[in-house]
């Protein structure tokens, strides 16, 4: 767990445990055991998703983004928080100015975060 914020394996929990089946339509119960199965074998969510294939419903789509966002925000409350105070939560702000200090005009930042 990087900078407090939680992993895959405490999201799959997550998931798991505050998914409302009752709530959800058959069809969606169905797709939904089988993305949980996947990741109690230890898949990551990606690869659970991408198991069910385009068939994934937009409304349990809609709840699985909220359940992780859900867990997200609360991780990210606190070092948020610090950050607006310009605390250096996680190193960064040492680390750019280090970048800063060479002969390079440009820094290239490489995440895994996917902005669509």
């Amino acid at each position: 767990m990087a900078a407090n914020v939680s992993g895959m394996e405490k999201l799959a929990i997550w998931l798991t445990e505050n998914m409302a089946l009752q709530h959800l339509p058959e069809a969606e119960q169905s797709q939904w055991t089988h993305i949980a199965k996947q990741l109690e074998t230890g898949a990551g969510l990606e690869q659970a998703l991408q198991s069910i294939g385009d068939n994934l419903s937009v409304s349990l789509t809609s709840r699985i983004i909220n359940l992780t966002w859900n867990l997200i925000r609360a991780d990210e409350y606190e070092p948020l928080l610090l950050v607006a105070s310009r605390a250096d939560v996680v190193g960064f702000i040492r680390l750019f100015q280090r970048f800063f200090e060479s002969t390079q005009r440009y820094l290239n930042i490489v995440t895994t975060t996917m902005i669509t």
